[in-house]
This record gives C-alpha cells, sequence and structure tokens, in this order.
C-alpha cells in the first residue's frame, strides 16, 4: 500500500494537517549575537524535515497531491526560510514535486520505462533475455511501492510470460516499432523468396497454369 495502514481519507487529512502547519511556520530564526544576523534552530528545522517527510509519503496518491497543492502546499514547501532547511531538503522537495505532476499516465509511462531499462540490463537477466518474476521485484520495489496498480499495468503493458522448465519467466514485449520492423522484414523475405523460385523473364513466371484439357 502507498501509505502502509493509512487509508486514502486519512492520507488527506494528514496532507491537510502538513499544510496548516506549513503555514503557520516554525521557530527556525532566532535572534543572532549582531545586528542583522540569525542562527538556525535546529528544533524548526528537524520539524520541518518531519512534516515533509509525511507529505512525501501520503501525496503518493496523485488525488492527495493535488489536494496538498491546492491547499497551498507546494506555495509553502518552496517558500521555507533558509533556516528552515535540512540535509536532503532537495530530495524531498522534488519528490513531493514530481508526486504533484505525474498523473495515472504519466506515472504508468515512467514505470515503463523504468522497467524497460531494468530488464534490458544484462547484470539481472539470464539467457534469452528473460528474468524471474521475483527477481524484476526485487529490483523495483521501491518503484512498486509508488502505486502497486500503476506498476502492474505497466508490467502487463511492456512484458510477457514465458514458461520455461516449469517455471515462469518474464521477457520484454517488443515494441510497436519492432513488431512493425519484422512485419516489413517478413514481407521482404517473402517477396525474394519467391523471386529465387520464379526469377523475373522465367516463362510462366507470371503467367498462371492453364487447367488441363477435359
Amino acid at each position: 500500500r502507498q501509505a502502509g495502514f493509512v487509508n486514502l481519507e486519512d492520507q488527506a487529512r494528514a496532507a491537510g494537517v502538513v499544510t496548516t502547519l506549513l503555514r503557520k511556520g516554525f521557530p527556525c530564526l532566532a535572534p543572532g549575537a549582531g545586528a542583522g544576523e540569525y542562527k538556525t534552530d535546529p528544533e524548526g528545522a528537524a520539524g520541518a524535515q518531519t512534516l515533509l517527510q509525511v507529505a512525501s509519503r501520503v501525496t503518493r496518491a496523485h488525488s492527495v497531491a493535488l489536494a496538498f497543492q491546492s491547499q497551498g502546499g507546494v506555495e509553502h514547501l518552496l517558500r521555507l526560510p533558509p533556516s528552515c532547511l535540512f540535509p536532503g531538503y532537495e530530495s524531498v522537495a522534488a519528490a513531493i514535486l514530481r508526486h504533484v505532476l505525474e498523473d495515472g499516465p504519466t506515472l504508468q509511462a515512467a514505470m515503463e520505462a523504468e522497467i524497460r531499462s531494468t530488464m534490458s540490463s544484462s547484470s539481472v537477466l539470464r539467457a534469452n533475455g528473460r528474468i524471474a518474476p521475483r527477481a524484476l521485484l526485487t529490483n523495483l520495489h521501491v518503484v512498486m511501492a509508488r502505486s502497486p496498480s500503476t506498476f502492474m499495468a505497466a508490467l502487463q503493458a511492456v512484458c510477457v510470460t514465458e514458461e520455461v522448465g516449469g517455471r515462469t519467466m518474464l521477457v520484454l514485449a517488443k515494441t510497436k516499432e519492432a513488431r512493425e520492423k519484422d512485419a516489413a522484414a517478413a514481407k521482404d523475405a517473402h517477396h525474394k523468396d519467391k523471386d529465387a523460385h520464379h526469377p523475373p523473364g522465367t516463362p510462366g513466371a507470371d503467367k498462371p497454369k492453364e487447367a488441363p484439357a477435359a
């Protein structure tokens, strides 16, 4: 599940709480020793880190991410004071923004690309380009955790199964371009084979055989 045992309604509620707390701000800025100088409040930065980590978790569902954006969460995220920033802020913020931008089709296309990239890696493939389902999931468990249902749709779109020695293996399905290329090659091979058996100019090559006389 995208957010453990928290259902979609509770995820949306959590996103709203995060937005409210971001709007209220943090005591990240404290007077420094001199005029115009400030020092970072570690507790405020830690609070910001906790809230953004929660946001990055619950916004994995696109509907929750859109609600987070509509409530002003993204705006407050980007306007966080520099003194509230923490190590890893860029990664967490980027994850939240990606969740907002990636709708279902976009997310599935990204997952398909990840699957194809992994399936094309010689380090995880067996002979003839096959891979065991467990091995693929081990390599892509982080991708799958984003949205299991979307991941399964992506997997069905780019992979086919083969039975090898009583075991089910996965192989990459051919793309539309590859199928069209194979069809054109087969058609060309057919014409070449026909020309080899009936070279141009051969008597009867282009003339249908006459039916035997009764």
